[in-house]
């Protein structure tokens, strides 16, 4: 496995929306399914969502081009790990 940081990472391209989750740094990852599971044995919580255009299934959305998980670190803030296709 391998992980790259990308700081000030986004999630859709309407920046300036109020609905938009803008995350502090983002995290590239080549298997987000195992890197999601070390990371629960450890004891990370990850977000779910169910909204009209944003659904996660155990933690993890997809989207065209790849899957996205999202948690909260102790600050609060919310980090995000990608797996492009």
């Amino acid at each position: 496995m391998w992980i790259s940081i990308a700081l000030g990472s986004f999630m859709r391209s309407d920046w300036d929306s109020p609905r938009v989750r803008k995350n502090p740094a983002g995290i590239i990852s080549n298997n987000l399914e195992a890197e999601v599971s070390e990371l629960r044995a450890r004891g990370i919580v990850f977000e779910e969502y169910n909204l009209p255009d944003l659904k996660t299934v155990n933690g993890i959305a997809e989207f065209p081009g790849g899957q996205v998980t999202w948690f909260k670190d102790t600050e609060g803030n919310t980090l995000g790990i990608t797996q492009l296709e």
